[in-house]
């Protein structure tokens, strides 16, 4: 279930968010009713949860080797399922998470994505902040450095929902959602045959989902 955390930000719940994956992920999340929250350590940012030398510790309430401890514990136990907020569809995210001729976007809303999770683990939502590693910053948990990048990341405009497990299992664990309130619209890549749109809406029909099912307009000619 969501559960407010004080210490992240998140963004309004207006704000719209994408999910590009492709199709056999696609089809996993209404199977399992369930997102992936990956293991942060399986990521590919060596910066990911690092502590950056320069950190201001309001009050340097913990001494530094025992943050750095603490830090390098909770990488074993936190888990994120990552998301873009944009109004519009992205060409460079279809590019970089998915495929331009088979993926598929999940478009929602920060209140939608958090009125879906039906888990029994707690679930916290944030806004990634893009910061230079080389300038002092303001540490306020050790949930921090998972919502924290650099400026070079800044093009993800990335929100992410945390969740931390005792026991995760190596790649990560999953969150049971109400996938029929997580979906809001389903768009097909920008280059997709007109098989896999029909594909993609049979397969909603399916699992008895009412989201309407789109094919991306990016790749089409100008008027």
């Amino acid at each position: 279930m969501y559960q407010d955390n004080p210490d992240l930000k998140p963004p309004p719940d207006s704000d719209v968010l994408w999910k590009y994956v492709d199709f056999t992920k696609f089809v996993s999340l209404l199977e399992r009713e369930a997102l992936f929250f990956a293991n942060t350590e399986r990521f590919d940012d060596p910066y990911e949860g690092y502590d950056p030398p320069r950190i201001l510790r309001a009050g340097d309430r913990i001494g530094a080797e025992q943050f750095a401890d603490m830090l390098q514990d909770m990488k074993q136990h936190v888990l994120v399922d990552c998301w873009h907020r944009n109004e519009f569809e992205s060409a460079a995210m279809w590019k970089l998470y998915s495929e331009w001729n088979r993926g598929i976007a999940i478009k929602t809303t920060v209140a939608d994505l958090k009125a879906s999770l039906i888990c029994t683990e707690d679930v916290s939502i944030g806004s990634v902040e893009y910061l230079d590693y080389e300038e002092p910053w303001d540490q306020r948990s050790v949930l921090a450095p998972y919502l924290t990048k650099r400026v070079s990341f800044e093009h993800e405009r990335e929100v992410r929902a945390i969740s931390v497990a005792d026991d995760p299992t190596p790649d990560g664990d999953y969150r049971r959602v109400n996938v029929d309130r997580l979906i809001g619209e389903i768009v097909v890549a920008p280059r997709s045959q007109p098989w896999l749109v029909e594909l993609v809406g049979f397969v909603m029909k399916r699992y008895g989902l009412t989201a309407p099912v789109r094919r991306s307009t990016l790749a089409e000619p100008p008027p």
